[in-house]
């Protein structure tokens, strides 16, 4: 349900005091925040010859390429800018570093909104756009960078997929249409080899060399070897018929052919054995006998084997290893014995060893290193003593030591160095004092030393290098030094699609409306409404039809009804009801019947209530107060599809009238309404007098109306949920105060669930939620803190969650915010871990024991609000101490991916040091 008017329970009260806890909680880290410097963020480190090339924002250039260079009169190295692709602080974004053949390759949005391919001579640090042979550029907006070298050391080949514009042969190409190119290293043209329509879009480890002319590719259902001198394809397929399908997990050559993971209706994805030619494809190993898979992940070539994790249906995910023969295709070690699984990942050969990161059952994730034999996999050292583990992650060959980041509990997160034993395993340096985060990661080794980044007090999140000693450990420059940097603010977070659309602030633009895929490439300003500095101020954010409706100020039509795609067309007006700079002041906007509902002043019948439809014709649904005189809405709401809204008629009095578009001669008055309405008592019907209407108005919506949606005058959240037929609301009794209730729209089935906090005094439930069979909620205890509720509509199965994990169970979650997204609880809520008394962002599961995993980034300070789902993304705001409130996401999979989305405004100072163009 959307925003509408209802009853002022003491929720109101019971949040305004969750939000100053939550606050309090941040207080004493805001003070420290407050003397905080921005960061660079440094990221997409690649080493080239004896560059170290990597994407920053020094906060002048926007985010741009950057690359450290030895130099003999420095002993620290140079590092600089590379090129302003996009002069001022835009920046043109560089992805997709790749070192190819001794020549950098990229991808960036320069001179249009599409991005192309460039090449950086590591020497001389020249850039060139790469083009075909005609010389037009070669588009990367949805291409892979090269990176794929042949043999010979010179050639290489990339997957573009043309969105149109000219292909090759100077035609305009179909939108999927992929083409497979040729280049040579250091050539900054391509040659196009193949053209392959309807391409499934094969990742950069989902294609491979066999050999010095054979290219192996994932093509819908079945594989193409193709041959690179001259294009042709042989077409290979799996299993015992062609309808069979086929995929590739980061295939790797091996024994004269490739091993891939390819999957057949009878044998599910296994281990199969390629040489480009069909009779030369066959299954190595049915690891998990029948149509089941043994989802192999990891090909790591170690000496004569490959080495991978599988799953055999008894050991779930371990060390398995092969020789290119089944009698060969062996399990190493069961590290997490029984049904429970190791879960090996991560592998770096290193001499005589490869290291990975698994989880034995007692030392929770941690480093280990094998030979290729059983007797030969061991724990290396156990980084963080006891269960837990360390969750080493980046790690990384250098100097023929091991580099990795972990987390222990002497030195918090930093960067840790081993020589393969646990004696000669040890932290790098202690970056942050103690216990503290460095936060360190995309550790890259080059000629001796190694690079990484990691945030510190003094410089923020800025670049590092070291020679492998801690004195040696040191800052390579701050890119991005101390600027205030003030917020954004991120409003009315709503979701379009697989998108978030909000309201945002910053320098030069004012407060716009802004769109975000999640990445931060993919968030950008919609439009500059109301252009230059000055304030559009998107409000009212309503999705409906795939689009968003909004209302804004452009400066010369006044605040009017607006509506975007999401697209790259920005956002239009949808209508200029008030000509002139007045504007007809819309409000109230309601989605459902495929548009939108909304009351608006069109300057002849006061402010009335109107619909537009998805192609965006607005429609007038009456002169409910005939003449100028305004109708004074007080909510728009649906009643199992019906539409209705109130409408104030005298004081103390409303009309709760039904709107049938597009026919605005549908519109019914049904009921006049005492404003603000008696508390209900149970048993009886909620006060009001019927009038005259066409149709009948069903007890069943009369009491649904009035339950549901009393007629307050005032501007709150609905918090109403549908399960099974039943709705589930909060309602204010003076035996119960506000408590949570069901109803199915008769008396005899609308009853309390149960008394939260019992007697008079309320829960105060709200952010309900329904997932599957059960109900959601965060309301009062009675200990009157707000925590996480489930019930699944029986008074004995309402109760606080208590979350679980290996070592405890807990009393309840305090939470502020709730959400739920493919069967998970995101709450914003109070960290439940020893000596965590701070706000952090928190999942929990909504089976078995309702494990649970929180992130915080910066304890103390960060405090996630604004809850979104959108696609499988979660969007949030949050303020983490160095970039000011800024648009936040969760992707799908581990909570530590959770990331800052962009900083929209970094700070007034740095339009300052911005060139003039």
């Amino acid at each position: 349900m959307k925003p509408v008017y209802r009853r002022a329970l003491s929720a109101r009260v019971a949040g305004i005091l969750a939000v100053a806890w939550f606050l309090i909680l941040a207080c004493a880290g805001a003070v420290r925040a407050a003397d905080r410097v921005p960061s660079s963020h440094p990221n997409l480190l690649t080493a080239v010859k004896e560059t170290l090339f990597f994407v920053a924002d020094d906060g002048i250039h926007g985010r741009e390429l950057w690359a450290w260079r030895p130099a003999p009169e420095n002993p620290d190295g140079i590092c600089g800018l590379v090129i302003d692709l996009v002069p001022g602080p835009k920046g043109s974004e560089p992805s997709g570093l790749s070192n190819c053949g001794g020549w950098l390759y990229f991808k960036a949005v320069a001179s249009s909104s599409e991005a192309m391919f460039y090449q950086c001579n590591p020497d001389t640090l020249a850039v060139e756009t790469i083009k075909d042979a005609q010389g037009m550029p070669v588009s990367a907006q949805e291409a892979q960078t090269p990176h794929l070298v042949a043999p010979d050391g010179k050639t290489f080949f990339c997957l573009s997929y043309t969105v149109e514009n000219v292909n090759p042969s100077g035609d305009k190409s179909n939108p999927t249409t992929a083409w497979l190119w040729r280049g040579t290293c250091g050539t900054p043209t391509l040659t196009p080899l193949l053209a392959l329509p309807e391409l499934c879009r094969a990742g950069p480890h989902e294609y491979c060399l066999l050999d010095e002319k054979t290219l192996l590719l994932s093509y819908r259902d079945h594989a193409l070897a193709v041959d690179s001198a001259s294009g042709n394809t042989l077409k290979i397929v799996l299993g015992a018929t062609n309808e069979t399908r086929w995929a590739f997990l980061r295939p790797k050559r091996f024994a004269g052919g490739a091993l891939i993971v390819g999957h057949a209706d009878e044998t599910g994805s296994e281990l199969w054995f390629t040489d480009g030619t069909q009779e030369g494809t066959r299954l190595l190993k049915d690891i998990v006998p029948g149509p089941a898979s043994s989802s192999i992940t990891g090909f790591c070539p170690f000496g004569p084997w490959m080495l991978f994790a599988a799953n055999d249906g008894t050991h779930r995910a371990e060390l398995w290893r092969t020789d290119g023969t089944p009698e060969g295709t062996v399990m190493v070690r069961d590290i997490n014995p029984g049904a429970s699984m190791g879960d090996p990942y991560n592998f770096q050969p290193i001499g005589d060893h490869v290291y990975f990161v698994a989880n034995d059952g007692i030392h929770g994730i941690e480093l280990w290193r094998t030979d290729g034999t059983e007797e030969g996999t061991a724990l290396l050292m156990d980084v963080y003593k006891g269960s837990r583990g360390s969750d080493p992650w980046d790690l990384e060959e250098g100097n023929g030591l091991l580099y990795f980041c972990a987390t222990s509990s002497t030195y918090g997160e930093e960067v840790f160095v081993s020589d393969g034993t646990a004696a000669g395993t040890r932290v790098l340096a202690n970056i942050v004092r103690g216990i503290g985060n460095s936060g360190p990661d995309s550790v890259t080794a080059l000629n001796g030393n190694v690079f990484f980044t990691c945030d510190e007090s003094r410089y923020g999140e800025e670049l590092w290098m070291s020679d492998g000693t801690a004195e040696g450990t040191r800052l390579v420059l701050d890119i991005y030094p101390a600027l205030p940097n003030p917020s954004s603010s991120p409003r009315e977070l709503t979701s379009l699609g697989e998108t978030v659309c909000f309201a945002a602030s910053t320098p030069g633009y004012g407060k716009e409306l802004w769109v975000s895929d999640g990445t931060e490439a993919g968030t950008r300003m919609l439009r500059d409404i109301a252009p230059g500095d000055a304030d559009a101020d998107p409000r009212h954010l309503t999705a409906a039809g795939g689009k968003i409706f909004f209302t804004a100020d452009d400066g010369v039509h006044g605040r009017e009804l607006w509506v975007t795609d999401g697209g790259e067309e920005g956002a239009s007006l949808v209508c200029d009801l008030y000509p002139g700079m007045d504007g007809s002041q819309p409000q109230s906007l309601y989605a459902a019947s495929g548009g939108v509902f909304f009351t608006a002043d069109d300057g002849h019948a006061g402010r009335e209530p109107w619909f537009v439809d998805a192609a965006g014709i607005p429609i007038p649904l009456g002169d409910l107060t005939p003449g100028p005189g305004s109708s004074k809405a007080a909510g728009v709401f649906d009643i199992e599809g019906r539409v209705y809204g109130y409408f104030s008629e005298t004081a103390g009095a409303a009309c709760l009238w039904r709107f049938d578009p597009p026919a605005s001669s549908a519109t019914a008055l049904v009921k006049r309404v005492p404003c603000p309405p008696p508390v209900w008592e149970p048993g009886t019907l909620p006060a009001g007098e019927l009038v005259a209407t066409r149709d009948a108005f069903s007890a069943h919506d009369e009491l649904l109306a009035g339950l549901l949606y009393p007629c307050t005058g005032e501007t709150s959240e609905s918090s109403v949920v549908w399960m099974e037929g039943n709705a589930y609301f909060g309602l204010y009794t003076d035996a119960y105060g506000a408590e949570l209730w069901r109803s199915d729209g008769t008396l005899e089935h609308t009853r309390l669930v149960r008394d939260c906090n019992p007697g008079p005094v309320s829960s105060s439930p709200a952010w309900l939620c329904a997932c599957q069979d059960a109900v959601y909620f965060i309301a009062e205890d009675t200990t009157n803190t707000r925590v996480v509720w489930q019930s699944n509509g029986a008074s004995d199965g309402t109760n606080v969650i208590r979350p679980r994990n290996e070592r405890e169970t807990f009393r309840s979650i305090a939470a502020m915010e709730l959400e739920i997204m493919d069967s998970v609880i995101w709450v914003t809520a109070r960290s439940l871990m020893a000596n965590r008394n701070y706000a952090c962002l928190m999942y929990i599961g909504t089976t078995g024991m309702n494990s649970f995993e929180d992130f915080n980034p910066e304890p103390t300070f960060f405090l996630p609000r604004q809850l979104t789902s959108a696609g499988d993304h979660l969007f949030f705001t949050a303020d983490d101490g160095r970039h000011g409130e800024e648009l936040w996401v969760s992707p799908p999979g581990l909570l530590v991916n959770t990331v800052m989305v962009r900083d929209i405004n970094p700070g007034a100072e740095q339009r300052a040091l911005t060139p003039e163009k």
